[in-house]
């Protein structure tokens, strides 16, 4: 089954109906009925994306008054429609040497759903063994992946699919090590290794980020079966 999230056009996100007969064991004998407990399972392949304005002001710490373009200031966030949310984004202008400055971007993420983090990495096994009623390793519970975070039309860029062209560098490293959630929540930082001149103005632009993880919902309910009466 593929249901699309919920977007700007879809706020709701797709909705589908499934139906499916089940075979039960014999009620006893004695019995009219018999309570028993039905637990459904769901597990998938999500992603978060953040696509929001941010100012970079390279001359932040500047005294003398100056009109700005923008104002350097934190980002909250809140619901992205997803399961995994980025809730905040401290956005920091790090000093690098007297003449140059480091955007940096803190990203707060928190796990907002009723579910389950795993590892959506294959190979792992972590989504493939939930899906299957496999073993599942500890090691594969609330991890995830940032995936790419870029700015200024794609100048500065973290893609964990690039070679040695990243422009940004994140800790820890997506590349090496995917990110844990403890007690729901984790922090990533990510800084420009490409200083920025103080002398360029503050301006806005497009901040992009994305998630990736592998996500795990169960739903009980109780039903009653009822043995059949032949008169």
């Amino acid at each position: 089954t593929k249901l699309n999230g919920k977007s700007v056009l879809n706020p709701s996100g797709d909705f589908q109906l499934l139906k499916y007969n089940l075979q039960t064991k014999n009620v006893d004998k004695t019995s009219q009925y018999h309570n028993s407990v039905v637990t459904i399972t769901a597990c998938y392949k999500y992603m978060t994306q953040v696509i929001t304005e941010v100012c970079i002001d390279p001359h932040l710490y500047d005294l003398a008054p100056t009109i700005k373009a923008c104002e350097v200031k934190d980002l909250s966030l809140g619901d992205q429609g997803a399961p995994v949310a980025i809730e905040k984004v401290e956005v920091k202008m790090l000093p690098s040497g007297e003449s140059h400055v480091k955007p940096q971007f803190i990203i707060h993420i928190k796990n907002k759903g009723n579910g389950n983090v795993i590892n959506f990495k294959e190979e792992s096994g972590g989504i493939k063994n939930i899906c299957t009623q496999e073993e599942l390793q500890y090691s594969n519970w609330n991890l995830l992946q940032l995936t790419k975070i870029v700015f200024s039309n794609e100048k500065y860029i973290y893609d964990v699919d690039n070679n040695g062209k990243n422009t940004i560098e994140c800790i820890p490293d997506p590349k090496d090590k995917l990110l844990r959630l403890r007690n729901g929540e984790a922090i990533m930082r990510c800084t420009v290794t490409d200083a920025i001149d103080k002398k360029e103005s503050a301006y806005v632009t497009q901040l992009f980020i994305q998630l990736d993880y592998g996500y795990t919902v169960s739903k009980s309910e109780q039903i009653r079966i009822e043995r059949q009466l032949l008169y």
